[in-house]
């Protein structure tokens, strides 16, 4: 079987598991169930109609034209039809490195139509991927061999999950590690420990996705836009044309400035209402040739084929006006005035995406928070140079392995900043009286003093109560996670990480930390 026709099968199981889930809500008249299920329906019957299916035809018309009262009894016997005609159970993949808690939620979502999968590790998850397709994955954000959030892009990256719901599950963390995991592409976030009713209730949602969407597998569900992974082939097309026969090729990193701030104050769904628009004006503003893609959050990116970095610039500092018009938001009494930042750059032979896309968002770092609504260019000509800063901002860092010190202060020293290294934690405390930093970096596992007792020390001086602080901890120390958390971390990165990954941190912690004051 290919994978298209399993992922129809899944699709079909999706449904029929929906259907079934619902029908304790349409017992009570639920009218957004009524509304689901009248939708799945009407696609059932579409397609069955099409295969010449008269016993679903026919069930599903039911469906569609029962009454209120009527209505579970028709979808009773549309599931049980339905059962007759899937080649295969609804698969569902539990990602954890804990048995104990994989074994439990296998247990919550267990029912008579579905499949319930353990992975313990993405290694796992990448090997049944490549078996069989699935219908949501449930993933534990703490895995033994991988950063859940950097695994979520990977998934989002594979054209076979790239839809794929997916229920992140994680110990208490804050808010901030919900959106930044919705972000990235997650469906739902639950905090640990998770009840049954919660987590049941969140594949459903999800599997209704499943259900009654038309996926088109290029495109971004929330703005249409072109998704991550579609992008990322064409820029591997147009750079490739690019380098055979010389014509100039540029990349922008748009981001939506202060978008922590909308989402605080407008709510998110204010917050995505403004996401979608910007995607529609960026689409209308510029030229049929340039292609607009949602790269991550509150970021765009845009290739320019055939274009030279400073009229590319160019096109983008003409479209700020449009951006910038304000957004009405049912619901939301004022209107939301957004404006979008840009950092252009050329690409040269042999860059990749990942490469352009980091070089852009260095130079929305540098312009800081301050200039807000502009576009910025290595040289500026003609446009906002991308202003060096005044002094180099300091960063601490407490980190007793060598390897990952030196890297650490190769890349961030690279990309300007001032590294200030010690190999443990007693040694970074002494030192901390007399420092001014702008972020410190430590490592969990230190000897004298780790990282979680010097992050409780400073925390408790005045001067580094809002210092944004990164831990770094090896991988599926959940443990070390949650505590680092409770005792006021910003945020995490599990070894081993890249330095372009490592980079963007540093940058978005600084960025948000100039934001808040």
């Amino acid at each position: 079987m290919s994978h298209q026709e399993a992922w129809g099968g899944q699709r079909l199981a999706a449904q029929v598991d929906v259907l079934a889930g619902l029908e304790r809500d349409l017992a009570r008249q639920d009218e957004s169930a009524q509304t689901t299920v009248r939708a799945i329906a009407a696609l059932i019957g579409a397609n069955a109609e099409r295969q010449e299916f008269a016993d679903l035809t026919e069930h599903a018309a039911g469906v569609q034209g029962a009454s209120p009262a009527d209505l579970a009894k028709r979808v009773t016997r549309l599931v049980a039809a339905l059962r007759g005609h899937v080649p295969e159970k609804l698969s569902i993949m539990v990602v954890s490195g804990y048995s104990d808690f994989a074994e439990s939620a296998q247990h919550m979502l267990a029912s008579p139509d579905r499949a319930i999968h353990v992975a313990g590790s993405a290694a796992r998850v990448r090997e049944l991927l490549g078996q069989r397709a699935f219908s949501l994955l449930v993933l534990d954000i703490v895995l033994p061999d991988a950063d859940g959030r950097n695994f979520i892009i990977e998934l989002r990256q594979h054209p076979e999950t790239e839809t794929v719901p997916i229920v992140v599950l994680s110990g208490p963390q804050g808010g901030w590690l919900e959106n930044e995991c919705l972000s990235l592409g997650a469906n739902a976030f639950l905090e640990k420990p998770v009840e049954a009713e919660a987590l049941c209730h969140a594949a459903l949602t999800a599997l209704c996705d499943v259900a009654t969407a038309a996926h088109d597998r290029t495109r971004d569900e929330l703005t249409g836009l072109l998704n991550r992974a579609a992008v990322m082939d064409v820029f591997s097309d147009v750079a490739a044309r690019s380098e055979v026969t010389g014509v100039p090729f540029a990349v922008a990193l748009l981001e939506v400035d202060r978008f922590e701030q909308i989402q605080e104050t407008s709510g998110q769904g204010a917050a995505e209402a403004v996401l979608r628009k910007i995607g529609v004006r960026l689409t209308g503003s510029l030229a049929a040739t340039d292609l607009v893609a949602r790269w991550q959050g509150d970021r765009y990116v845009v290739l320019f084929p055939n274009t030279e970095c400073k009229a590319a610039a160019t096109r983008l500092t003409d479209s700020q006006a449009l951006l910038a018009a304000a957004v009405s938001v049912e619901g939301v009494s004022k209107t939301i005035e957004p404006t979008v930042s840009a950092g252009v750059v050329p690409v040269r032979t042999g860059d990749s995406i990942e490469h352009a896309v980091a070089a852009a968002d260095e130079l929305l770092f540098k312009a800081g928070t301050a200039e807000r609504g502009r576009v910025f260019t290595p040289d500026g000509i003609g446009l906002e140079a991308t202003p060096e800063p005044a002094a180099l901002p300091k960063i601490l860092l407490a980190e007793d392995d060598r390897v990952s010190a030196a890297l650490v202060q190769h890349r961030l020293t690279r990309a300007g900043f001032e590294v200030i290294h010690y190999p443990n934690g007693a040694e970074a405390l002494a030192a901390s009286h007399d420092l001014t930093v702008a972020m410190c970096i430590f490592d969990v596992k230190m000897p004298e003093m780790d990282g979680l007792q010097l992050l409780e020390r400073l925390r408790d001086r005045e001067e580094y109560a809002r210092v944004p602080i990164l831990m770094l901890t090896s991988m599926g120390r959940e443990e070390d996670i949650v505590r680092a958390f409770k005792l006021g971390a910003t945020d995490y990165m599990t070894k081993p990480f890249s330095p372009v990954e490592l980079l963007a941190r540093v940058h978005r912690l600084l960025r948000a930390a100039a934001v808040q004051g």
